[in-house]
């Protein structure tokens, strides 16, 4: 049997080994994703560079004895190569990686800025000094995007889904800050003395040789956290999609035009800056530091609450770019509207246009990721930059003047039709906003008329709310029920709430006691009794008033057998406290987190599926059992399954993650169903010690190492998505009836959610091989073991709501117990051989066997210090 620790571990020793994360207990890769982040973000400092022309232009046009319409050809080159040439870069990342990409950038700077050195202003005559020069930016500009691609989005891949905003702005705050830390820089330089330019271009080789070797060394040993894996989409990553299905999408056009018209505006607006503040007497370099402080703070502003706000209606990112489309609108206005703008009006402006400079490219990456995913981020990011290549030249054709004028308002055909673009792409924005929040309307709409009713406030999927819930009450008010709603956290009821969905009862029965057993009885007694009375009296004529004596005989025996009862129940309670399970909430806040990313992933495969017409094949036509055809006007209705493991956990090994996912795997193969989490519950030490009477050489670990242990080979596993819970030690210790039915009941409240219907699943193991008669149970789906790890197949009508439990078949699972409990009991003894730390490294990772090592050690000192005398 080979074991499953050589399986989980496919990294390098130094990879798997030296985490300093794990062994000051934070999350394994902890240290390896900040180092990578701040790698990544020194190399979009680089990227500051090409933005800081405006500052260093006329300093380079007088060194190389160049006219002003010279210069700017050699910055539309430079802008070529960042931006008409910013896919390849992409392309690399996408389908080669980061430390290809990185190195094919850091090569290309030192071509560009090596062959700038050597390109003096008394180059031979017969060689083009422009066309030398030309090459130069080029490949400078190019080199550029390959630093600013990189650091973007590897930190974006390399951290978890629900940091997006916090990542992005780390990353695009230092993006920010290289326009003014490299302006700082020139600065620097030319205060020293001596050659500036000279200077600068060496300044600029050494900075790019350094960064680009240390992205490279960074790169090499987070390969594991940068490549796209099984693992990431088994962790409820975004579901992927065709890159011609991304390209022909409304976002893509829409996300070209920002960038052709805003984004290609604001290069040209850079370029032009330092010209505008001459115009009025401000210095371009005042102008230039408060632009990066402003531009940082707008990225902040953008980045950091769109992780806590995306779940709201008026939360997500189209509202972030409407609104810094309209500050940078705002500044534009304030330079075209006035007939001569002053000074003031040149640094409020100045402030306006860095802010929503600042929150447009801020949230452009997110944006891209959260609208196209992962797969093709690189290709889409720099197919955008060739629109912004293509404009930005158009853009500063625009900026002229006549001979003579001096001020900013010589500049209004180029301020004035700027504005208009920026309010056309406003109106563009708003447009694609209400198209999205309408169809957040109508497929609420559709779930409640189809019974599947959103909660109130924002904890619905589309973060509707309330209205949309009271709208589908007034399309079907006949059916509308009073439900438990549930506030995320806790699973307690809080308030009621109006919904269509029929109730379902607890699977938990109520046993009746004795006063309530009488009462039933007595009720039943009484209707029969009248009954006959009446019957009596109908049949034997009697006169009124001992009619009226008869009807007051029951009414009596009524009120002295309710008096009885009351005195049964205040002298003897009989019922018991109820008890509740109670879950933590990290755990379940993982578990809810997993739910809806897995179910949002499986509805985009199901929706893409049922628009595609595949090319009809032999093996579809062989194809007996087929799934039936969906209802293009019925919501894509999905399960999210719980799987519950009960297990001594004495301790939890590799064997028992291998059986989980196998069962996961087994679980998801049925239609429209996903896995959000297994939850597994050690026993408790009662339990556990009762277990282990008759087993002498059993070593019973005590329950919160255990937890710890388990802890400990779950994480060495890298599966997430297993949680541990201690409620046998904690509310549910030595409460009656099953696990399963306090668990089932607290799963449909706390995870209640309109767009997927909540199950809990048993999972047991079985060694086929040892039992002599396999375990039948009634709802049961049963795991085969397959040598080659195939998944069983299931009928495409099988329906998961009939299942209550799943056996997995786990052979030689009874041998491998034996031996690990064995090999605990010899080092607790103190015979610390080197197989048994093999079996331990093995079967618990080489951190659970150090801790179990540890533990040994301090169990056997306590031994001893207790036998010996006083």
């Amino acid at each position: 049997m080979e074991p499953p620790a050589g399986r989980e571990r496919t990294g390098s020793w130094i990879t798997e080994n030296l985490s300093l994360g794990r062994a000051l207990g934070y999350p394994a890769y902890t240290f390896r994703r900040l180092l990578l982040l701040v790698s990544c973000l020194l190399g979009v400092v680089q990227y500051g560079l090409v933005l800081t022309n405006g500052v260093t232009v006329k300093d380079f046009n007088d060194y190389y004895q160049l006219t002003t319409a010279e210069g700017d050809f050699l910055y539309g080159c430079m802008n070529f190569g960042a931006c008409a040439l910013s896919f390849v870069p992409g392309l690399i990342y996408d389908r080669l990686g980061c430390i290809t990409a990185m190195l094919l950038g850091t090569v290309l700077a030192d071509c560009g800025v090596l062959l700038q050195i050597v390109w003096t202003p008394d180059w031979p005559e017969f060689v083009s000094t422009m066309g030398g020069l030309a090459f130069c930016y080029t490949c400078f500009g190019f080199a550029s995007t390959f630093f600013n691609v990189i650091g973007s989005f590897a930190p974006l891949s390399a951290f978890p889904v629900e940091y997006v905003g916090k990542v992005s702005a780390c990353i695009q705050v230092c993006m920010s800050l290289g326009i003014t830390i490299q302006t700082q820089a020139y600065y620097f330089l030319k205060k020293l003395g001596g050659d500036p330019i000279m200077h600068y271009l060496e300044y600029a080789l050494v900075s790019f040789n350094l960064v680009g070797i240390l992205m490279c060394t960074v790169f090499y040993f987070s390969s594991r956290l940068l490549k796209k894996s099984e693992e990431a989409e088994d962790q409820g990553m975004e579901p992927e999609m065709s890159l011609r299905k991304c390209l022909c999408s409304v976002d893509f056009a829409y996300m070209f035009l920002l960038f052709c018209s805003a984004i290609g505006f604001s290069f040209s607006f850079l370029n032009c800056l330092g010209r505008l503040s001459a115009e009025v007497g401000v210095s371009g370099t005042e102008l230039g530091s408060v632009f990066g402080l402003v531009n940082a703070l707008g990225r902040l502003l953008v980045c950091l609450p769109l992780d806590y706000t995306r779940k709201y209606r008026w939360g997500g990112v189209y509202v972030y770019i409407f609104a810094s489309l309209l500050i940078y609108t705002v500044s534009m206005l304030i330079l075209a509207v006035p007939a001569s703008p002053t000074a003031t009006m040149m640094r409020t402006a100045n402030v306006f246009a860095s802010l929503g400079y600042g929150g447009l490219l801020g949230i452009v990456p997110p944006a891209l990721r959260i609208t196209f995913g992962t797969q093709h981020l690189g290709m889409i990011y720099g197919l955008l930059y060739v629109g912004v290549a293509i404009f930005e030249p158009l853009w500063s054709l625009l900026f002229q003047k006549t001979e003579g004028c001096v001020g900013v308002e010589c500049y209004d055909l180029y301020t004035r039709s700027s504005t208009c673009a920026l309010l056309i792409t406003l109106l563009a924005t708003w447009a694609v906003l209400r198209q999205q929040t309408r169809g957040m309307s109508r497929e609420a709409l559709l779930q409640c008329s189809d019974g599947n009713l959103p909660q109130s406030g924002p904890a619905t999927s589309s973060g509707a709310g309330g209205p949309w819930a009271a709208a589908g009450l007034i399309a079907q008010p006949e059916k509308r029920q009073y439900l438990p709603a549930v506030r995320a956290g806790d699973g307690k009821v809080v308030h009621l709430t109006a919904s269509t969905r029929q109730p379902k009862r607890w699977e938990t029965q109520v046993r009746f006691e004795k006063p309530h057993d009488k009462l039933r009885e007595w009720g039943s007694r009484e209707r029969d009794e009248v009954h006959e009375s009446k019957e009596e009296v109908s049949r034997s004529p009697v006169s009124p008033q001992l009619s009226h004596q008869q009807s007051l005989v029951p009414r009596r025996r009524s009120i002295q057998a309710l008096e009885q009862l009351r005195s049964d129940l205040l002298s003897n309670p009989t019922s018991a406290p109820a008890r509740r399970y109670r879950g933590s909430t990290s755990v379940w806040d993982t578990i809810h987190s997993n739910a809806n990313q897995q179910c949002v992933k499986m509805r985009r495969i199901l929706e893409a599926e049922s628009h595609s017409h595949a090319a009809p094949s032999i093996e579809n036509l062989l194809r007996e059992e087929r799934p039936p055809a969906e209802d293009p006007s019925r919501p894509l209705y999905l399960t999210a399954v719980v799987l519950l493991y009960i297990s001594p956990c004495n301790p939890l090994n590799m064997e028992h993650i291998l059986m989980l996912r196998r069962a996961r795997q087994a679980v998801e193969a049925f239609y429209r169903v996903v896995v959000a989490g297994a939850v597994v519950i050690p026993w408790s030490s009662t339990a556990l010690a009762k277990h282990f009477e008759s087993e002498r050489p059993a070593v019973q670990l005590p329950f919160d190492f255990r937890m710890s242990i388990a802890q400990s080979v779950i994480e060495q596993a890298e599966q997430d998505w297993i949680l541990m819970d201690n409620c046998q030690e904690g509310c549910l210790a030595n409460a009656p009836g099953k696990l399963l039915d306090y668990f089932s009941e607290y799963t449909r409240s706390r995870l209640y959610d309109p767009g997927y219907d909540t199950k809990v699943l048993e999972v047991h193991d079985e060694d086929t091989l040892w039992s002599l008669h396999p375990r039948q149970m009634d709802g049961s789906h049963r795991v085969p073991f397959d040598p080659y790890g195939k998944v069983p197949d299931v009928s495409p009508f099988a329906v998961v709501k009939e299942v209550k439990y799943v056996l997995v078949e786990c052979p030689k699972q009874v041998q491998c117990r034996e031996l690990l409990r064995r090999t605990i009991w010899l080092i607790c003894r103190g015979e610390e051989m080197t197989s048994a730390m093999d079996i331990l490294r093995r079967l618990l990772g080489e951190p659970g066997a150090e801790l179990l090592q540890r533990w040994a050690k301090g169990r056997a000192r306590q031994a001893v210090q207790a036998v010996a005398p006083r």
